[in-house]
């Protein structure tokens, strides 16, 4: 039913289990922990390479060009947006899926 109608849904977070940085992850994980990765898992990594990557880029400057930094990760994307000196940044980045195939995928 839902493939009938051509569903689309928005998704904060994304794991493509069929991408090969995910499955080099896994691989890396399951070698290292001894088990399967979980949201945790992707959640943590992507978390702590957008901000060392942000580090490395900008050092002390990150936080003046953090809406220069978009990075697509395992779990998450990253495109923050100012909302003024008094609210910060937020992540304004959304995955769209659609259901085809009885799964939710990513759409282009």
């Amino acid at each position: 039913l839902l493939e009938k109608f051509k569903v689309h849904i928005p998704a904060v977070h994304f794991i493509d289990k069929e991408s090969m940085q995910v499955k080099n992850f896994r691989t890396k994980y399951r070698n290292s922990y001894g088990t399967e990765p979980n949201k945790y898992s992707f959640q943590g990594y992507d978390v702590a390479f957008y901000y060392m990557y942000g580090l490395l880029s900008y050092g002390n400057g990150f936080i003046d060009n953090v809406e220069k930094l978009k990075l697509k990760g395992l779990h998450n994307n990253y495109n923050h947006t100012s909302l003024g000196i008094k609210y910060g940044h937020e992540n304004s980045s959304v995955h769209v899926l659609k259901f085809q195939d009885y799964q939710f995928i990513k759409t282009q």
